[in-house]
């Protein structure tokens, strides 16, 4: 048996090549890359080539041979194929092929044999080259228990090799907001791309087309609560290769109490308040209570950031629907709608929600018996003065003439103002306005 040495480039992966001969070996001293080692192999005879391969590879054979049917196989040090290919000349031409394979550090044996019926010597000619890919993933990641932290805002390289078919990051998410994630794949075909959550709840899955010099490309964010949560790509089949992937963190700041996921947990309102609150992919529905002691016009504002839609609902305590409204945006085109209901004494449920999408949003709701009472004197033709009375230190604006005043009301909720002489028919607009909402009313000159 002779022992030849094969040399890579200093950019390239340093590889040992031992060849142990079955038949007749042009072979004479160091094996350098890419450059061939020939051979002739009788039928039923083989020759074998030990590699050991030191980092992440992406290995290439080329091969071509006279034979009728000449096998090249590569096996793994417990002897499990990772490539095969036959070549079948028909003695004059020869038949090529180009191998490779992406795989992981350690021992090979690349097997070039004749098949035992066919009927004449196989020349041979074999070549190899080997490339280093440079991984940031930590082997063995190939489950939850252990898993590679993924950092925020850093790219990580990893690569799905004949030995390796997934790769499990895990995401530490210190607080509820919206995750974004940015994969390239460079597979030779298909990849899956799942996240789930410490519970293996499924979050999202995915295929993912791509090619080795046309990356496949995966973009999505999702909010999602405070947690531990799992991304796992794996390949389909033998179609192996590299990827790179990034994952981003923005939080949602919101003064939502959780849990509110039913009329049973809904959360009082309180009116004149500003809301926000985020769904997300575990959280489809927020609820709020409100409770009217008299009959009032409750108005809600509502900005939604959730795409494609989000619904608005009211109900009764009977779950009967009041009133419903499919909204629409996204984060830089808000989706906005204001709008009213009267409704009589007694509570009242708000429900935003969204079965499939997940997003975060804003609301303020008013209610009409909170607002001021207002009252104006009448206004005779050539008064100086128009007088009345509101609630205690109330804004109270006056328009006539095209010209608006503005005071606060005494302690006792008197307002008085100065105007021009009043003319017949004149129309004199006041309003009274508290933290909760205005009160508007008009009066004439008489």
């Amino acid at each position: 048996m002779n022992g030849i040495r094969m040399i890579g480039r200093a950019s390239v992966l340093s590889l040992l090549l031992i060849i142990c001969l079955g038949g007749a070996v042009e072979a004479d001293g160091p094996l350098v890359w890419d450059q061939p080692v020939s051979g002739v192999l009788k039928p039923n005879e083989a020759e074998k080539y030990d590699l050991t391969v030191t980092r992440p590879s992406k290995l290439t054979f080329d091969v071509s041979g006279f034979g009728e049917n000449t096998r090249v196989t590569l096996q793994d040090e417990r002897s499990k194929q990772v490539l095969y290919q036959s070549l079948t000349s028909d003695g004059v031409r020869p038949e090529q092929a180009v191998l490779s394979e992406y795989v992981e550090p350690g021992n090979y044996r690349l097997i070039v044999s004749e098949y035992i019926l066919s009927k004449r010597a196989a020349a041979y000619t074999l070549s190899a080259t080997a490339e280093t890919i440079t991984t940031d993933d930590r082997e063995p990641n190939n489950g939850t228990l252990e898993a590679q932290v993924l950092p925020f805002q850093k790219t990580v390289r990893g690569m799905l090799s004949a030995q390796d078919e997934k790769d499990i990051y895990q995401l530490n998410v210190p607080k509820s907001g919206k995750l974004s994630l940015a994969i390239d794949t460079y597979l030779r075909g298909n990849a899956i791309i799942s996240l789930t959550d410490s519970l293996n709840e499924n979050v999202f899955s995915s295929y993912l087309v791509s090619e080795e010099k046309s990356p496949g490309k995966f973009r999505r964010s999702v909010y999602v609560e405070a947690g531990n949560y799992f991304l796992t790509l794996s390949r389909t089949s033998t179609q192996t290769g590299r990827y790179q992937v990034q994952a981003a963190m923005q939080p949602i700041t919101t003064n939502e109490q959780e849990p509110n996921d039913g009329v049973l947990e809904a959360t009082r309102l309180l009116f004149a308040q500003d809301y926000s609150g985020l769904l997300t992919w575990q959280d489809h529905h927020d609820y709020y209570r409100v409770t009217l002691p008299k009959k009032s016009r409750v108005t809600f504002d509502v900005t939604a950031m959730i795409d494609p839609s989000m619904t608005i609902e009211w109900t009764d305590p009977m779950n009967k629907s009041l009133y419903y409204r499919s909204l629409s945006g996204n984060e830089k085109t808000p989706g906005r709608w204001k709008d009213s209901l009267e409704l009589p004494k007694g509570t009242y449920y708000f429900r935003i929600g969204s079965t499939y999408y997940s997003g975060y949003y804003h609301f303020r709701l008013t209610a009409s018996h909170l607002f001021p009472v207002l009252q104006i004197n009448s206004v005779k033709v050539g008064a100086r003065q128009v007088s009345g009375t509101t609630e205690r230190n109330a804004t109270v604006r006056l328009t006539i003439n095209q010209r608006t005043y503005t005071q606060k009301s005494n302690q006792t909720g008197r307002y008085t103002f100065s105007i021009p002489k009043a003319k017949r028919g004149t129309t004199i607009t006041v309003s009274s306005e508290n933290r909760y909402g205005k009160t508007t009313e008009q009066v004439y000159v008489k």
